[in-house]
């Protein structure tokens, strides 16, 4: 593999510097998707997370999305109204659906199972990805609560993490794989962990009231980093290449989408990262004309896409193969619609996404 750096930066022609705290996508029957806030801190820790930007997105085949989960190949996605998991493509399509043995919560997968939490039940399945049959049953450690709110359930490759919420903390669990036992324990001081996903030694959970994605330190029990989560009524989180994945669940209009959510989060480690950078240059938003300028130090195949906020390709500046160098790419706005849009550039095997506010 060629070594690849790479500059990514964006020039805007605009007089308007003012920033928005939260963006609404007004052909999404008012769903807020989409955000710049400021994290705050928790701990007395400086957090450094940035938001995330939503890239791309798909319907959901049930109203009620609830866990998520990427075996390398498919998505898996609970439904809470539908009572199904369901096996989609990475552009959403069903691939084959089973009913759920209980109620609904979270999934992972270990690599060759898809692993279900039923919220309700308290417990933990063990599920034949082709047929949905129970292959085995853990009890969890809120079984036989009156009320258990266990959801959240990740795979470290030797032990599973489960998140259980109770409104003013969640309990995070280290079980032991092998019988579903409570190896060791702790709590973080925010209700609703649910979806949860184990990525380069951390736990990462997102808190559906607070709208924050937490990076926490499971040896510790401590949150050593968050940054803000831009979906409503998260549920479900997965990890899929160098971007996050989630769900909007429950949304009034009924609007439910499986989002791809693509950001530099400090502490992820991404492959090779030391060779790609970022610039933004300002002013943004823009209105009319915006130039945006990468360099190479070896020839690769570039493509250069950009995308309205639900995830549709509205312009392909770039896709060929280019040499060594620096260049240029104007794109004309001016028959863009206002609102967010997002400048993907794929280099080889680097991405980097950038945020672009048209407004009119």
């Amino acid at each position: 593999m060629k070594e690849l750096a790479l500059l990514f930066f964006i020039t805007l022609n605009s007089t308007n510097n003012g920033i928005a705290k939260t963006y609404q996508n007004s052909e999404a029957n008012g769903k807020y998707i989409a955000g710049i806030h400021f994290p705050e801190n928790r701990y007395n820790k400086k957090f450094s997370l940035p938001s995330l930007d939503t890239v791309y997105s798909f319907p959901t085949p049930g109203t009620w999305p609830g866990g998520l989960a990427w075996d390398g190949t498919h998505f898996w996605l609970s439904d809470n109204d539908a009572l199904y998991i369901y096996k989609l493509t990475a552009t959403g399509v069903v691939d084959t659906f089973f009913p759920e043995p209980a109620s609904a919560g979270g999934l992972t997968w270990d690599g060759s199972h898809i692993w279900y939490v039923s919220e309700q039940d308290a417990k933990l399945f063990k599920l034949d990805p082709s047929t949905g049959a129970v292959m085995s049953t853990f009890n969890l450690p809120a079984f036989g609560q009156s009320d258990p709110n266990s959801w959240g359930i990740a795979w470290d490759g030797t032990y599973f993490w489960h998140s259980e919420y109770n409104g003013a903390s969640s309990i995070i669990y280290k079980l032991d794989s092998g019988n579903g036992n409570v190896i060791s324990s702790f709590t973080v001081p925010y209700g609703f962990i649910l979806g949860i996903v184990w990525l380069n030694n951390y736990l990462y959970g997102v808190d559906c009231h607070s709208f924050k994605i937490y990076k926490i330190d499971t040896n510790s029990g401590s949150v050593v980093d968050s940054g803000d989560w831009p979906l409503p009524y998260a549920l479900g989180l997965a990890r899929k290449d160098s971007c996050w994945w989630g769900v909007s669940s429950k949304i009034p209009s009924g609007n439910q989408r499986v989002y791809e959510l693509c950001g530099e989060l400090s502490g992820v480690e991404e492959k090779n990262n030391e060779h790609l950078s970022i610039m933004k240059n300002c002013p943004n938003p823009l209105n009319k004309k915006t130039i945006i300028s990468y360099c190479l130090v070896s020839g690769t195949a570039v493509s250069l896409k950009i995308y309205d906020i639900n995830g549709k390709v509205v312009r392909t500046l770039i896709n060929e193969e280019k040499q060594a160098g620096n260049y240029n790419v104007n794109l004309d706005a001016q028959n863009l619609p206002a609102g967010i849009y997002l400048a993907r550039l794929n280099a080889g095997e680097y991405k980097q996404t950038i945020k672009m506010i048209v407004v009119k």
